[in-house]
């Protein structure tokens, strides 16, 4: 009944126009008399591993209990990345291999099973950010960590060196500017230098935040102890224990989610080692062969199926989709993305010299997309990244939308508006052209189709007729809300600690 084309600037500028458009069908479904349920809508991508962290970041960012929250769920994710639990996990078994930067290991807190297992709050990573910026830490666990990687076996702007810091920190405060004038240590210790035994104090931690230091330290040295365990080479049996512990002593699941993640792993590692129990093998591995296995392992079922679970269903452009729903949105049809690009392998005779009857991908996708569109009961929206994100170039979609513009350009007539060919008014009436940021101006013109549901923006293209009339209805005013600026001038070190 109705089609909708619509060119973005980024998959997650698609995303979140998508999110607009779900919310306004909702509301125009419930006007009419007929609500629309999250499982009558079906978003269908080229490559959904692109896709999803743009759709956990839009969909994902509001509670359940907030009026503009959309139920959904992402299926066809390769079951090792379909959560980022199991993604850490998998992480922890290339722990000797990695340099273990500042960014790795912040990013792994960012995981609420890791950051529980060591007793750290998510409140306070902010303030550990802080502290390990200005202690100096970079990357590399200790000298020795550095020297197992093949780099000099240098402890500076190491985790140990930074840590070493803090709690001297902490017990002496703030290091002295010139140290004993005749060169001598002071009664701490001190050099003249200002640091102690070759360390130099890290004044910042004090108070009740210095816990925060010693958890930590505790995390620093389970790693250290990790590492150098997982850096053996054991039989399977033994690497089944010695994962378990790494496990239990790294990730402590707290909801059901986790709890689930954490089962499917002891029962990937518990099949491997059955596996080699019964081809009788016990011969010492390393971690690099473990590792591959597990991950073999866990994607061995294929795909993470979590297919018409009855909330708008995110899934791949592939075989088994074709089953009716209300609305249906395809996004990432961009050209040269789709239909799918496939780089032939050496050995492939068929793609070098075709025969006829021969499969052909390209002609496979285009079934899908044709398969998806008849589909769609009420309502088709498709959606492509029209203009570069860098430089606005355009950028053509599909060659299937071509087609199919083409084949309604043939088959419909379009209203004479006095400007364009035909080809222009049709592309006019049906592309909808979003700007590159989601708090444009023209979201908010009265006489702009183009919409949003993100009123937090509206505050700043306010006129002063919308205020007057705001403030006459009772309705507070855009400013009321806004923070006041400060009085007193900012300087250099103002600016530096924001």
């Amino acid at each position: 009944e109705s089609l909708s084309l619509v060119s973005a600037h980024s998959p997650l500028r698609e995303v979140e126009i998508l999110h607009d458009r779900l919310l306004a069908a909702f509301e125009r479904a419930e006007a009419a008399g007929q609500p629309l349920r999250p499982r009558d809508i079906i978003v269908m991508v080229p490559d959904i591993d692109r896709y999803a962290p743009c759709i956990e970041a839009v969909f994902g960012q509001l509670p359940p209990s907030h009026p503009r929250h959309i139920p959904f769920t992402i299926a066809d994710q390769v079951a090792s990345e379909a959560h980022p639990l199991m993604a850490l996990a998998l992480l922890l078994l290339e722990l000797p291999e990695r340099r273990l930067t500042v960014s790795e290991v912040l990013d792994a807190l960012e995981v609420p099973a890791f950051r529980t297992a060591f007793a750290i709050d998510e409140a306070e990573l902010e303030r550990l950010r802080q502290w390990l910026a200005g202690s100096g830490v970079r990357w590399g666990l200790s000298a020795e960590h550095r020297d197992s990687l093949g780099f000099p076996a240098l402890g500076e702007n190491s985790w140990r060196f930074g840590l070493s810091r803090m709690p001297l920190g902490y017990a002496v405060g703030e290091p002295s500017a010139g140290g004993a004038r005749d060169g001598s240590e002071d009664s701490l210790g001190h050099a003249p230098s200002g640091d102690f035994q070759g360390i130099v104090p890290y004044a910042e931690v004090g108070g009740l935040e210095a816990d925060l230091a010693g958890r930590v330290a505790t995390l620093l040295s389970t790693l250290e102890q990790q590492c150098a365990a997982l850096g053996e080479r054991l039989t399977p049996m033994a690497w089944l224990g010695r994962l378990q512990a790494l496990f239990a002593v790294c990730l402590q699941p707290g909801t059901a989610d986790e709890h689930d993640v954490m089962a499917r792993l002891d029962a990937a590692l518990a099949r491997w080692a059955q596996q080699c129990r019964h081809a009788d093998f016990e011969e010492p591995v390393g971690l690099g062969v473990v590792r591959d296995a597990l991950r073999a392992e866990l994607d061995e079922g294929g795909l993470a199926q979590r297919f018409l679970a009855g909330k708008v269903n995110f899934a791949t452009l592939m075989p088994m989709r074709a089953i009716p729903f209300r609305e249906v949105y395809l996004l990432g049809m961009n050209d040269g993305d789709y239909p799918r690009v496939r780089q032939p392998q050496d050995f492939d005779l068929m793609a070098t010299r075709p025969r006829p009857g021969d499969r052909s991908r390209r002609d496979d996708d285009r079934y899908l997309m044709l398969e998806a569109m008849l589909s769609a009961r009420a309502k088709l929206t498709l959606s492509w990244v029209g203009h570069d994100v860098r430089d606005n170039t355009p950028r053509p979609p599909s060659v299937l939308i071509g087609e199919l513009l083409d084949t309604l350009e043939q088959g419909w007539d379009v209203p004479e508006d006095g400007a364009g060919s035909r080809d222009a008014r049709l592309a006019r009436r049906l592309i909808e052209m979003h700007p590159l940021q989601p708090f444009s101006r023209r979201y908010f013109e009265r006489d702009d189709p183009r919409f949003t549901y993100e009123a937090s923006w509206e505050a700043l293209y306010a006129t002063p007729e919308d205020t007057a009339a705001a403030t006459a209805d009772g309705a507070p005013s855009p400013d009321a809300s806004m923070a006041s600026l400060p009085d007193e001038p900012l300087s250099l070190g103002d600016l530096q600690r924001v």
